[in-house]
C-alpha cells in the first residue's frame, strides 16, 4: 500500500518538464471540464500552420474576389470505422474479455441501468475504498474521546490490528485494574513526542485524504467519459429499441496519443459498438487544425492522408505478437513506466513507411478481432465526419457556402482534382440536413461536413449528437452488405436460404424504423442511406431471397417427386415379390372350373407342366409391367437431326474472305489523326 500511496503522490507532483502548456481546451476539457490525466502525454494546440492554396474554382490560379481562397475554423474531426465480424459471437462475452484484459475502461448498453468497469479502474476503485477507509480509520484513532466500537464500526481488520499492536499494553492496564495498583504516571518528557507524533500523523491523515478525493475524482471522471455516450442514446433512442432486446454493448476504449505537425500527444478518444448483427463500428474523436483550408481539409478526410510523426497505443491493444504479425513496418518502444494503471508503446514509422490515423484505426480493429477470435469478413470503411466553425476568410458566416460551393463539393466527393463536379450534384450534395439555419450538416457516401456558423469552439456533446443518427445509418448499410455478401455466393440450399432469410426478417430491427427521438434524426438517416445506396441494397436482397426461393421450392418439388417414385417403385416390388403364389393359385382354380379346364391343360403342355407354366406366367408379366413403366416414366429425350431445307441451285463453288495486312500509308493517316483528335 505504500508503494500504490507513494505512486499516487508523484502522479500528483506529475512532472513539469514534461508538461506542454495547453492554449484550447481539447476534447476532454469540452466535455467534462477536466484535462488529461496522462502526465507528460498532455494535450496541446499549437500556433496553426497556414498553406497557401488555389481554389479549385480557379484552377489556374487567378485569384479574384468571389474566388478567394477558402479558409474556415476547424472544430474537430470523428472517424467512424465499421466492420463485419459475422454472426453468431456473443457481444456480451466479447465486452466482459476486452474489459478484464484492461484494452476498455467502462462497459454500457441502452438496456441496462448499471456500468461495467475494466479490471484497472476496478482496481483503482478498491484502492480508493481502502484509503478512505485508513482515512477515517486515522481521523476516529486520532480523535478525543474515541472508543474500540467506533473503531470497529470504521475498520474492523485495521481495529484488530490495532488490538494485536497494543496487546501489551492492554494487558498491563487490565492486570493493574484487577490488581488494584495506582498508576505509575511517567514524568513529562514524553508529552512533546506524543504531540509530534499525533501532528505527524494528522497531516498524514489529511494528505490521505486530498490523495483519496483526487483518486475519487479521477475514477468518477472516467465513469463519466464511459457511460456519457450511452446515456445519451438511452435519451435520443425510443425505448421500444432497447427495453425487449438488448441490441448492442458499447466499450470506451483506452485512448491512443498522436504527434503530428499540429498537436504533440493529443488524446484520441476512442469508443467501440458491439452489436448483435455480428457488425462493429470505432469511433475515434480528434481535434483538426484550427485553421482549416481546401489542402488540410482534404486530408483530414482522408484518414489515409493525416500523416502522424508518432503515436502512443497502451500495450493492451498492441501486444507484441499481433503488431510482429500484422503491423511489421513500424518501430516499437515498449517503455517502463505505467501511466493510467498500463505500459505504453510508443510507434513510429520505419526507414519511409508511412504512419497515418488510418494505421492506428487498423491496430484497434485487429485488437477487436483477436479477442473475438474471427477476422473482419468483407471490407471495412472509414466514415469521417469533419466539423467546421466560421469562416476565416472575407465571407460573412452562410455566404461561404455560396462563395465556396466548388471547393465545399470537392471535399464531399474527397477529390483532389482541379475540376468541379457537377452543379447539379454540387447542389444535391450541399444541401442541408439539419432543420436548423445556424449550423448546416452536408453528407455524402463517404464523409460528412457539419458546419457551425455561429462558433468555433469545440462542443463534443453536440457533436455526438449529430454523430448518432450518422452512425446509425451506417449501421443499416453494413448490416444488409453484411448479408449480401453472405449470400451472394451461397449455394442453393435450404439451410442457407433460411438463414438469409432470417437474417433479413430478424438482424435488422433498425433497418426503416424511426428510432431516434432527435428532429434532425430522421432526415440525417434518409439522406446518408439515399447516398450510400441502402434501399437499393435491401431490394436487391429481398429479390435474391425471393429467386433462391422460388429455385429451392421448385428443388424441394423434384425431391418430392423422386421420393414419390421410389415409393412406386418399393410398392411394386412389393407386388412382384407376393405375385408369384397368387398365379399358381389362380390356376389351379381356373382348372377346377369345367369351362376353363381345357384351356389350363392346353397352357400346361405348352409349358410342360403347372410349375413352368406359373413361372413363365409370373416372368412375362413382369416383363411387361417393367416395358410400360420405363416407356412411360423414364423416355428419353434424343433430339430429332433436321436435315436443312435447300433451296435454289447447288454450286461447287465458294468465296473465303480474308483480311490482308493494311498499307503503311493508311497506318500512319489514322494514328495521326487518333493522335490529333
Amino acid at each position: 500500500m505504500a508503494g500504490q500511496l507513494q505512486e499516487v503522490r508523484r502522479q500528483r507532483a506529475g512532472r513539469p518538464n514534461d508538461r506542454v502548456e495547453a492554449r484550447t481546451r481539447t476534447w476532454r476539457d469540452a466535455r467534462f471540464g477536466h484535462q488529461s490525466t496522462m502526465g507528460h502525454l498532455g494535450a496541446s494546440r499549437p500556433t496553426p500552420i497556414t498553406r497557401p492554396m488555389v481554389s479549385p474554382a480557379d484552377p489556374l490560379g487567378e485569384s479574384s474576389e468571389a474566388a478567394h481562397p477558402l479558409r474556415m475554423s476547424g472544430r474537430g474531426a470523428i472517424y467512424s470505422l465499421s466492420f463485419d465480424l459475422g454472426p453468431g459471437w456473443d457481444p456480451v462475452k466479447v465486452a466482459n474479455r476486452m474489459l478484464r484484459a484492461n484494452m476498455a475502461t467502462v462497459g454500457s448498453s441502452p438496456s441496462r441501468d448499471d456500468l461495467s468497469v475494466g479490471r484497472r479502474v476496478a482496481d483503482t476503485d478498491r484502492f480508493a475504498r481502502k484509503c478512505q477507509r485508513t482515512s477515517d480509520f486515522f481521523e476516529v484513532a486520532l480523535s478525543p474521546g474515541w472508543t474500540f466500537g467506533q473503531l470497529w464500526r470504521t475498520d474492523r481488520r485495521r481495529t484488530l490490528w490495532l488490538l494485536w499492536v497494543l496487546r501489551h499494553a492492554i494487558f498491563r492496564s487490565v492486570r493493574r485494574v484487577i490488581l488494584r495498583k495506582p498508576v505509575q504516571h511517567d514524568d513529562n518528557s514524553g508529552t512533546e513526542t506524543v504531540e509530534q507524533a499525533a501532528d505527524t500523523q494528522s497531516e498524514s491523515t489529511n494528505s490521505l485524504k486530498t490523495i483519496v478525493d483526487e483518486m475519487r475524482e479521477g475514477f468518477m471522471h472516467q465513469l463519466a467519459i464511459g457511460a456519457f455516450r450511452s446515456r445519451m442514446e438511452q435519451k435520443l433512442f425510443f425505448p421500444r429499441y432497447y427495453l425487449k432486446v438488448e441490441p448492442y454493448i458499447r466499450l470506451e476504449m483506452n485512448h491512443g496519443y498522436f504527434t503530428d505537425a499540429d498537436y504533440e500527444n493529443e488524446p484520441i478518444e476512442t469508443s467501440l459498438m458491439l452489436h448483435r448483427s455480428g457488425i462493429c463500428i470505432m469511433t475515434f474523436a480528434t481535434p483538426v487544425r484550427h485553421q482549416l483550408d481546401p489542402n488540410v481539409m482534404q486530408d483530414v478526410i482522408h484518414a489515409e492522408s493525416r500523416r502522424l510523426r508518432d503515436a502512443k497505443i497502451s500495450l493492451p491493444i498492441v501486444r507484441p505478437r499481433r503488431r510482429s504479425i500484422f503491423f511489421p513496418h513500424y518501430n516499437y518502444d515498449e517503455g517502463d513506466e505505467v501511466r493510467e494503471g498500463v505500459k505504453w508503446v510508443s510507434i513510429t514509422p520505419k526507414n519511409d513507411e508511412k504512419l497515418s490515423m488510418s494505421s492506428i484505426f487498423q491496430m484497434y480493429r485487429v485488437a477487436v478481432e483477436q479477442v473475438v477470435g474471427r477476422p473482419c469478413e468483407g471490407e471495412w470503411r472509414v466514415f469521417t465526419t469533419l466539423f467546421q466553425g466560421t469562416p476565416l476568410c472575407s465571407c460573412e458566416a452562410v455566404e461561404a457556402k455560396t462563395v465556396h460551393a466548388v471547393d465545399f463539393g470537392q471535399l464531399l466527393v474527397r477529390s483532389r482534382s482541379p475540376h468541379p463536379i457537377r452543379e447539379d450534384l454540387r447542389e444535391t450534395l450541399l444541401s442541408n440536413c439539419l432543420v436548423t439555419t445556424h449550423a448546416e450538416l452536408w453528407v455524402n457516401a463517404g464523409c460528412a461536413i457539419h458546419t457551425s456558423w455561429n462558433r468555433d469552439e469545440i462542443d463534443y456533446v453536440g457533436d455526438i449528437r449529430i454523430m448518432l443518427p450518422i452512425e446509425f445509418a451506417i449501421l443499416q448499410y453494413a448490416q444488409l452488405e453484411a448479408i449480401d455478401t453472405r449470400t451472394v455466393n451461397v449455394s442453393v440450399r435450404e439451410g442457407d436460404v433460411f438463414s438469409a432469410q432470417n437474417q433479413l426478417a430478424t438482424n435488422l430491427p433498425e433497418y426503416g424504423r424511426n428510432l431516434l427521438s432527435d428532429i434532425d434524426a430522421p432526415r440525417v438517416v434518409e439522406a446518408l442511406s439515399e447516398r450510400l445506396g441502402t434501399q437499393k441494397i435491401y431490394s436487391r436482397l429481398n429479390d435474391r431471397v425471393k429467386v433462391l426461393e422460388t429455385i429451392v421450392n421448385t428443388r424441394y418439388t423434384r425431391k418430392q417427386s423422386k421420393r414419390s417414385l421410389t415409393i412406386s417403385i418399393l410398392g411394386f416390388a412389393i407386388v412382384l415379390l407376393l405375385l408369384l403364389p397368387r398365379i399358381d393359385e389362380f390356376i389351379k382354380k381356373l382348372k377346377r372350373l369345367k369351362p376353363s379346364t381345357p384351356l389350363v391343360e392346353a397352357v400346361n403342355r405348352f409349358f410342360g407342366d403347372q410349375d413352368h407354366a406359373t413361372l413363365w406366367i409370373y416372368g412375362i408379366t413382369v416383363l411387361i409391367v417393367l416395358v410400360v413403366f420405363v416407356a412411360f416414366t423414364f423416355r428419353p429425350r434424343i433430339p430429332k437431326r433436321r436435315q436443312k431445307r435447300r433451296f435454289g441451285f447447288p454450286t461447287k463453288h465458294n468465296i473465303v474472305y480474308t483480311e490482308g495486312e493494311r498499307p503503311s500509308d493508311e497506318l500512319g493517316e489514322e494514328s495521326n489523326s487518333t493522335n490529333g483528335n
